[in-house]
């Protein structure tokens, strides 16, 4: 009996994205949440529209963001691809929250501002 590789050859690139994107971002997360989150589905029904409404922005925002890093990695390369993708993740990371604060402090966002620099 021939193998896999002897038939059809190694998988592309796209075949094994979408094993990875099957398993570890939809079928793996989903298990671990219904083992580890009691009446998940209820939890997920109790969240209001607007939490919900954000977490997808967000999710479609990552999805972009991922597809984008895919595009220019070969053009300008890993290493700096990944400096700049890290350092902005680094940056807005910290600063989201902030924002996100009913009453931010400008004290904070200005020593935030001299750290940086």
């Amino acid at each position: 009996m021939r193998s896999w590789n002897e038939v059809y050859g190694p998988l592309k690139w796209e075949a094994w994205w979408l094993v990875h994107s099957l398993f570890a971002m939809i079928i793996l997360p989903t298990a671990w949440a219904l083992i580890v989150v009691p009446d998940l589905f209820y939890s997920i029904a109790q969240a209001p529209v607007d939490i919900k409404i954000m977490a997808m922005i967000f999710g479609a925002v990552w999805g972009i963001g991922g597809i984008m890093f895919g595009k220019s990695a070969p053009y300008i390369g890993m290493s700096l691809t990944y400096g700049i993708v890290l350092g902005l993740c680094a940056a807005a990371g910290s600063l989201i929250p902030y924002f996100m604060k009913d009453d931010p402090n400008a004290a904070a966002l200005r020593m935030y501002w001299e750290a940086l620099l």
